[in-house]
């Protein structure tokens, strides 16, 4: 009963959540780069005079996965130990702060990578045609419509995400500590 009483039932397991989320967004780089490479993508044999060019593009827009990738497997490895901080002893109320660190992390995350993938991909998709030809190997629709407004509509709506998800957050965590305080 101290386990659960205690917190730990809720903090451990979520960190450990954000140990595999920050592993899987570490490995999506290199699973990426394996589909291109096992479908043949860098291959000569294409006759197509354009093949080089859309390498390129298929190579920034890896870069800019990888560094987005990078940026969220720091956010997670960051806040899987922070979870811990999230109650103490003698707090009454100890899974909603949990529950609430995770919504917070999770906006941030996919908030920053909304914004930033789905700006410089549709960056690409508006100035270079054939960036639209790689899709197949990005997992999602990142190259699905694209343009100048999907660029902006990414900025706004990854913020949005993480002004959403952090405000909920935080206030579920001035709820709890509400009710933690008035029982002293």
């Amino acid at each position: 009963m101290g386990y659960i009483d205690s917190g730990k039932m809720f903090r451990q397991p979520i960190g450990y959540l954000y140990l595999a989320l920050a592993i899987l967004n570490a490995l999506l780089p290199i699973y990426i780069m394996y589909e291109a490479i096992d479908r043949d993508f860098f291959d000569n044999r294409f006759d197509s005079p354009i093949h080089g060019k859309i390498v390129t593009v298929f190579i920034i827009l890896w870069l800019i996965i990888a560094i987005a990738a990078w940026v969220s497997f720091q956010l997670w490895w960051d806040r899987k130990s922070k979870v811990n901080e999230t109650s103490k002893e003698g707090d009454e109320f100890v899974a909603i702060p949990v529950y609430s660190h995770f919504v917070q992390t999770f906006g941030e995350w996919s908030g920053t990578w909304f914004a930033v993938v789905g700006f410089f991909f549709g960056l690409f998709t508006e100035f270079v045609s054939e960036s639209r030809m790689i899709g197949s190997f990005i997992p999602g629709d990142f190259m699905e419509g694209g343009g100048i407004e999907s660029a902006l509509i990414s900025l706004i709506v990854g913020y949005l995400i993480i002004v959403v998800t952090r405000a909920a957050a935080e206030l579920l965590r001035a709820v709890v500590s509400i009710a933690n305080n008035t029982k002293k």
